[in-house]
């Protein structure tokens, strides 16, 4: 054990749970093998990881033990889940509507140029909501992502919508 690692514990010991909700487009994946493990090291260490990931992983990913516990314990955004989509959409769109009309509006000004880069992002809008609400569930408001792709953006605008609706917490 490293000496980072014990002073964490014992600065753990007496705070609060830290959660986090670690985000990839696809995970676990042979490719995030590191994101795995870091996730893992973490959980050892008292922090409480909720894993996310944009696209549910294929079998082909599940190569080890660890691999199949991270895919049984993953909240995969897609394939949508339609009646909780249109719900917390909904919902959202009820309780805050300043909130999700403004984060809709900033997803489609951080659009590329185009028909193609809007439709994208009201995509990217539509699951940063699902992963907001699911965050929200669980008491987290920190999203980390390790890589600048649609789970960047995904998680850019569920932060976002978390700063607008509960301005009072730290997103």
């Amino acid at each position: 054990m490293k000496t980072g690692d014990s002073d964490m514990r014992s600065r753990s010991r007496g705070a609060a749970t830290i959660k986090v909700a670690y985000l990839c487009t696809q995970y676990p994946a042979v490719s995030h093998t590191f994101v795995l493990r870091e996730v893992e090291a973490l959980r050892r260490l008292g922090v409480e990881i909720i894993t996310f990931s944009v696209r549910r992983a294929s079998s082909e990913h599940l190569l080890s033990h660890a691999d199949r516990i991270a895919f049984d314990s993953t909240y995969a955004i897609l394939p949508p889940r339609w009646i909780a989509l249109f719900a917390a959409h909904l919902k959202l769109i009820l309780s805050a509507p300043v909130a999700y009309l403004s984060t809709l509006a900033l997803a489609l000004r951080l659009a590329p140029p185009g028909l193609r880069g809007s439709l994208w992002q009201l995509f990217y809008f539509a699951e940063s909501v699902v992963l907001w609400t699911e965050c929200r569930r669980h008491g987290i408001c920190h999203i980390h992502v390790h890589l600048a792709n649609a789970a960047a953006d995904i998680a850019l605008l569920a932060a976002a919508l978390g700063s607008a609706v509960e301005p009072e917490r730290s997103w």
